[in-house]
């Protein structure tokens, strides 16, 4: 299962938690930010949008407005230039930010995301924002290991915040366990991707292209993938995925793409989807050990008869009170099979996994 940090994992609504200036007053920071950020659909611009909502502080006009995909946007302000992003913004804009270096890793280290602001060329301080993991959420991931689900989380934060909410939630546990950035993934084959995926554990900085090359990769391999949405950019790796999970919050061109909408937004119905997929499954088994069973009895009795001097030995009438007893009610009566906890510990099926199997066969 791939699952999309934002919305799945967190709540998806992320706050400003932290405002550290560097020779410039806290309130003309978040004026600034917010002024620059008015109208950003991106989540980490709209928190910043209502803090200074919450804080009753005037926005400002735009004279320039351009934006840097990934990475922030460069505007300006009252005859300010302004940049509000990433540390890699600042870098290619020869910002120096040694001066807030230790803050920014402080933030990072508690699972907060750092954006920089930077004024005229000058670092001006940083705005931290959090975004607060859903409660059920490691106990979701908890239910999918025990599954022997394989759990990859894919997020647009830095690798340190990745990082913090992976151990959160338990996703990384083992001295084993991969983090990559998308810049790493990238100058990986798919050849060595192959071999490390059962490791890989966190994609931090993510493209939407990341997403959607992790469910080829998985599909090459013949495994079964799942994968986690809400936003648009979620849309294709929804759509690629042998099952696609949209939750119910999200935009509807996530709900459109996807195959399931889980509409409560409850991380934990993806393993509930899971046993009671398995459970169907074994219900399957069940009635065709019963349907071949009765067949082969019933055409044995049909074929051996007129050899031993029975001409009819199943009268038309006894057929189709058999079929009727076979088909109705023991379709019934498994379709009502209830969802058994120890099916969450077996394995998943391969897609290619024969319905009739040795056990099967042995019990016809």
């Amino acid at each position: 299962v791939v699952l999309d940090k934002t919305g799945t994992v967190t709540e998806g609504k992320p706050k400003v938690t932290d405002i550290i200036c560097n020779g410039i007053k806290e309130e003309e920071v978040l004026v600034l930010a917010a002024s620059a950020e008015k109208g950003s659909e991106h989540p980490l611009g709209e928190a910043i949008v209502r803090e200074a909502e919450d804080r009753s502080l005037e926005f400002k006009s735009l004279e320039h407005f351009k934006a840097v995909p990934g990475h922030g946007i460069e505007v300006t302000i009252e005859g300010k230039d302004i940049l509000l992003g990433n540390k890699k913004l600042m870098i290619e804009n020869n910002i120096n930010i040694e001066s807030l270096h230790v803050e920014s890793d402080r933030l990072a280290t508690e699972g907060k995301t750092p954006m920089y602001i930077a004024i005229n060329n000058k670092l001006s301080g940083i705005i931290a924002v959090a975004d607060t993991v859903k409660e059920n959420s490691k106990a979701a991931i908890e239910e999918l290991k025990k599954m022997n689900v394989n759990v990859a989380m894919i997020t647009g934060d830095n690798k340190k915040t990745a990082v913090s909410i992976g151990k959160e939630v338990k996703l990384l546990q083992n001295n084993n366990d991969l983090v990559f950035t998308s810049k790493e993934l990238e100058q990986k084959s798919d050849a060595e991707l192959k071999s490390l995926l059962p490791n890989i554990k966190i994609i931090a900085r993510a493209l939407p292209q990341d997403k959607s090359r992790l469910v080829r990769i998985s599909q090459e391999m013949g495994l079964v993938v799942g994968m986690t949405g809400d936003g648009v950019n979620d849309a294709p790796a929804l759509k690629k995925a042998d099952v696609g999970f949209a939750m119910g919050s999200g935009t509807e061109v996530a709900k459109e793409a996807s195959d399931i909408v889980i509409l409560d937004d409850n991380f934990l119905s993806i393993s509930k989807a899971i046993l009671y997929g398995r459970t169907i499954f074994k219900s399957i088994r069940k009635f065709i050990i019963f349907q071949l069973t009765v067949n082969i009895c019933a055409v044995g009795l049909s074929i051996i008869g007129p050899f031993i001097g029975v001409d009819t030995p199943v009268t038309v009438i006894q057929m189709l009170w058999i079929n009727m007893v076979m088909d109705t009610l023991a379709g019934l009566a498994f379709s009502f099979e209830p969802p058994l906890i120890e099916y969450m510990e077996e394995k998943p099926k391969k897609k290619d996994e024969s319905i009739i199997n040795k056990y099967m066969f042995h019990e016809i």
